[in-house]
């Protein structure tokens, strides 16, 4: 019996150690290719950082469509997306305050909770299908071409290292084995850990999935917030979100369709609230003061996702 509740466990903490290093070594290789031609910090994180810290909701929603736990998918989106916003933006607040530069504000943040309000739309015949999949894959798309145009070139800073390219390309390819290999230890343990206590698989995605696959995310944020690039930490949260939605419910659901039941809905008005609540906080104050997250936000944040946790357990 004992066997039976740690192999689960073991499988779940380690497919989110193969997640976190996958996508770090993904997201450096990934970054050094892109820098070499002259990238933004911002369109960096908006791109190639939130793509590459994107790919274990990706890996792990495409597993979960293969292998029949859609719920689990669905869930796993919606959280992951709570938590970077109340969680991992918490958290960079409360380390420094968070500037957001207006031009971002105008475009890409409102996205964060538009493309919500998109899959809702998409979720109403009761499931997301495969047209549906194929309309966010379109958008993706669109976001992707109109945000590297409206991207600023980055001048190369004098003394910075870069890394070789073939070290680069190597990096690349080590970070998707670790994310594959990662997101089907977690969809396994995870099933398996539900099934034991008896909980939904929305629940479990919403939450310990979710934390799972947010983990890249979390690491690349606050480090650069840490740093002092609050550029790159805003990028990859907002790109992070919208390549959620667009990029990996999108094509999970030309594998299979996404069902959308009462506990879906329910998580679905849970990530539109907390995309909400970080439009306010940015744009309910003066118009001449600076758009920031200060550290009471991040609190308020942080409290708003220990009562989101606390409400996925109990139900």
């Amino acid at each position: 019996m004992l066997d039976a509740v740690v192999m689960p466990v073991l499988m779940v903490a380690l497919g989110f150690v193969f997640l976190s290093k996958g996508a770090s070594w993904l997201v450096d290789g990934a970054s050094a290719l892109a820098r070499a031609f002259g990238v933004s910090d911002f369109v960096v994180g908006l791109t190639v950082v939130a793509f590459g810290t994107s790919l274990p909701e990706l890996v792990v929603n495409l597993f979960a469509a293969f292998q029949g736990h859609m719920e689990l998918a669905l869930g796993d989106v919606l959280g992951s997306n709570t938590c970077n916003i109340l969680l991992i933006l918490g958290l960079c607040a409360l380390v420094r305050p968070l500037p957001v530069p207006r031009k971002v504000a105008g475009f890409e943040l409102p996205l964060v909770p538009g493309v919500v309000a998109l899959l809702s739309l998409l979720l109403l015949p009761g499931e997301l299908q495969a047209w549906g999949g194929a309309v966010l894959l379109l958008c993706f798309a669109l976001f992707l071409r109109i945000s590297v145009r409206r991207g600023d070139v980055r001048a190369e800073e004098p003394g910075e290292k870069r890394m070789r390219p073939g070290k680069a390309v190597f990096y690349v390819l080590v970070g998707l084995a670790a994310l594959v290999g990662g997101g089907r230890m977690i969809v396994s343990g995870a099933t398996e850990i539900a099934r034991m206590c008896g909980m939904g698989e929305g629940a479990i995605g919403m939450t310990v999935v979710a934390v799972g696959t947010s983990l890249p995310e979390l690491a690349a944020s606050v480090a650069a917030q840490w740093r002092g690039n609050a550029a790159l930490a805003v990028g990859n949260i907002v790109g992070s979100n919208i390549f959620n939605v667009l990029l990996v419910l999108g094509a999970t659901a030309l594998v299979a369709p996404i069902p959308a039941g009462p506990e879906a809905w329910a998580q679905v008005a849970v990530t539109l609230g907390s995309g909400a609540l970080l439009l306010a906080c940015l744009f309910l104050k003066p118009a001449s003061s600076r758009l920031r997250l200060g550290k009471l936000s991040g609190a308020l944040f942080l409290a708003c996702y220990a009562l989101v946790v606390a409400w996925s357990l109990a139900g």
